[in-house]
C-alpha cells in the first residue's frame, strides 16, 4: 500500500493483527490472518506500506518484502483507484467503491500507454501474475456469476475506519470532461446490485499513476474515487 488510509484498510480485514519491525529493513509491517472459506485454516498476510509515492519507493519496498519474508507466495499491489469511466459499455464501467482487479495481463504504468487513432498501445509488457493467483481470479469471478460475494465481508470491515461508510449511489455523479462540465448519465447494468460494489475483471493491463491523483474527500477508503468522462477509449485503470 502506498497511503495511511490504504494501510489501514488492509489492516481491518486481518485478524490477530500485530505490527512488526525487522532489523535492517525500514519498511513499516503489520501481519495478520484471513480465514480460507469453509475452513480452520488461514492466509498469513503481511501488510507493507510505503515510506512516500512513487515507482522508485514502491520497488525498494517490495525488494525488501521479499528479502524479509522469503516464504512470501505472492505479493499484490493493493490501493484507491482514480475514475475510469466506460459510460457507452456497462461492462467496462467502473463507478465508485467498484473492485477492480487484474487478469494476466497485469499492471503497467499509466505514461507507458499511448492511444493513437483510438488504439491503446503498450510501451512494455508488464509482468504476468503466477497461475496461482490468475485461478483466484478466475475462481472468484465463478462466485460472482453464482451470484456469492464473499469480497463483501471483507470489505464491510473497513467501514469503522475514519471516513469510511459507504456514500449512497446519487453521490456518484459523472462529469463531462468537455468545457460545459455537463453531467452524464451512467450506463444501465442488469449486473449491479443497488448499494453494492462490482467485481471487475480488467481484461486489459491496469494502469498506474506513478503522480498521485486528487480523490474525492468522500471516496471509499478501498476503491474508486468520483469519475470524470474521457474522450479516449474505455480502458479500465487503476
Amino acid at each position: 500500500t502506498a497511503l495511511p488510509k490504504e494501510f489501514a484498510a488492509m489492516a481491518s480485514m486481518l485478524k490477530d493483527c500485530v505490527p512488526l519491525s525487522i532489523p535492517e529493513d525500514p519498511n513499516d509491517y503489520i501481519v495478520g490472518n484471513v480465514l480460507i472459506q469453509k475452513s480452520t485454516q488461514v492466509h498469513r498476510v503481511v501488510v507493507a506500506m510505503l515510506k512516500k509515492l512513487g515507482t522508485q519507493m514502491a520497488s525498494a519496498a517490495t525488494a525488501h518484502v521479499t528479502r524479509s519474508f522469503p516464504e512470501a507466495r505472492n505479493i499484490l499491489m493493493v490501493g484507491i483507484a482514480y475514475g475510469c469511466p466506460c459510460p457507452k459499455e456497462a461492462s467496462k464501467h467502473v463507478r465508485l467503491v467498484d473492485v477492480v482487479v487484474s487478469d494476466q495481463h497485469g499492471v503497467i504504468q499509466v505514461d507507458h500507454v499511448k492511444i493513437t487513432d483510438g488504439r491503446v498501445e503498450y510501451r512494455g509488457i508488464p509482468l504476468v501474475p503466477g497461475s496461482e493467483l490468475l485461478g483466484r481470479v478466475n475462481y472468484l469471478e465463478f462466485l460472482r456469476i453464482a451470484k456469492k460475494y464473499p469480497w463483501e465481508r471483507h470489505i464491510s470491515k473497513a467501514t469503522g475506519l475514519e471516513n469510511a461508510e459507504r456514500p449512497d449511489d446519487s453521490e456518484d455523479q459523472l462529469i463531462s470532461s468537455d468545457p460545459a462540465k455537463s453531467p452524464v448519465d451512467h450506463p444501465v447494468d442488469p449486473s449491479r446490485r443497488p448499494g453494492k460494489p462490482l467485481w471487475l475483471i480488467c481484461t486489459a493491463p491496469l494502469h498506474r499513476s506513478p503522480r498521485e491523483t486528487k480523490k474525492s474527500p468522500k471516496s471509499f477508503c478501498t476503491t474508486s474515487s468520483v469519475a470524470t468522462c474521457r474522450s479516449t477509449p474505455c480502458a479500465p485503470s487503476a
